[in-house]
This record gives C-alpha cells, sequence and structure tokens, in this order.
C-alpha cells in the first residue's frame, strides 16, 4: 500500500507540474501576442494619422493656389498693360513727336485703373496664403511667394506712384519688371510643386 500512495503521489505531481508548465508558457504566448497587437495597433494609427495629415496639407495648398493665381493674373494684367502703354511711348518718339498732356494721361490710366483696391485685395489674400502656406509645412514655397509678391508690388509702387505722375515705363523697364517677376513665380511654382509631389 505505501507503494500505491507514492505511485499516486508520484502521478499527481507529474500531471500537476505538466500543467503549471502549460498554463506558465499559454500565459506567456499570450502575453507576446497581446504586445505583438498592440504594437500593430499603434503603427496602424500612427499610418491613419500621417496620412489624413497629409490629406489636409494637400487641402491647405490647393485651397492657397486658388487665392495666389487671381493675384498672379491681376498683376500679369497690370504688367501687360503697363507694356503696352511703354510700346505706345516708343512708337510716337520714334516719329520724333511728343506725348501732349492728355496722351500721358491715357496712357498712365491703361495701367493704373489695375493699381488700385482689387490690386491689393489680392495682394493681401496672399499675404494670408503665406501663413496656410507655413501651417502646411511648405516653408520654402511660403518664402519663394513672399519674394514674388515683393517683386510684383514693388513695380506696382513704381507705377503708380515712385515714378512720378507722369511715368510711363520705357520698354526695356516694363519688359525686365515682368521678366523678373515671372522668373520668381516660376521659382516658387515650381518649389510648391516638388513639395505636394512628397506628400
Amino acid at each position: 500500500m505505501p507503494i500505491a500512495w507514492i505511485d499516486i503521489a508520484d502521478s499527481a505531481v507529474k500531471i500537476g507540474l505538466g500543467g503549471i508548465i502549460g498554463g506558465i508558457a499559454t500565459v506567456l504566448a499570450g502575453r507576446q501576442k497581446n504586445k505583438h497587437e498592440i504594437l500593430l495597433g499603434h503603427h496602424s494609427a500612427e499610418r491613419e494619422k500621417q496620412k489624413e495629415l497629409r490629406a489636409n496639407r494637400r487641402r491647405l495648398i490647393e485651397a492657397a493656389a486658388t487665392s495666389i493665381d487671381e493675384f498672379f493674373r491681376i498683376h500679369e494684367r497690370l504688367a501687360m498693360q503697363a507694356g503696352s502703354s511703354a510700346a505706345t511711348v516708343h512708337t510716337i518718339k520714334s516719329k520724333n513727336k511728343e506725348l501732349s498732356p492728355e496722351q500721358i494721361k491715357s496712357l498712365r490710366e491703361r495701367f493704373t485703373t489695375f493699381c488700385g483696391e482689387g490690386y491689393f485685395d489680392g495682394y493681401y489674400s496672399v499675404r494670408a496664403q503665406i501663413a496656410m502656406l507655413k501651417l502646411a509645412s511648405a516653408t520654402e514655397a511660403a518664402n519663394a511667394l513672399l519674394v514674388a509678391c515683393r517683386t510684383a508690388v514693388n513695380y506696382r509702387d513704381l507705377l503708380a506712384s515712385k515714378g512720378g505722375p507722369d511715368f510711363i515705363p520705357t520698354m526695356e523697364q516694363a519688359k525686365a519688371a515682368r521678366n523678373e517677376f515671372r522668373q520668381k513665380r516660376e521659382v516658387f511654382e515650381n518649389t510648391l510643386s516638388e513639395y505636394y509631389a512628397q506628400l
């Protein structure tokens, strides 16, 4: 009989020890699986967050581009009219004629009509878009836009008042100003396009 109790106790210990080892292994495997699922959940949430952030940046840039383009068109019309006036002056002077005060006034009105309130509404709208571009982390594009705007406004100021009440640019001045603005505009557009493509 004593052997029977020993056999029973031995079997109980073997079975219990196997159960304990199996239980511990199950708990450890469950923890490892749980950690992996939590880690996958964090990665998935981070990917979704980054995806939403990129989508928001794209929307900001697209909205800004519309306002910016409107101002660029206004400035191009101003520059085109100033160039047209310059060409007319050149033609008149090439015939060894002088311009009358009425002709000067008429030629200035061609471009000064674009220098007023609509021009500055567009300009201030673009200045607001610079902040939007910075919010979208397009800082280089925002800085390039600021340079293009300053170039445009400097030319506008020359045409409207700094040049004097009878100022009409020469063809060379008009062409140089237009080319300088277009160059700055191109730098901005290229910088913005590169950033947008990376999103």
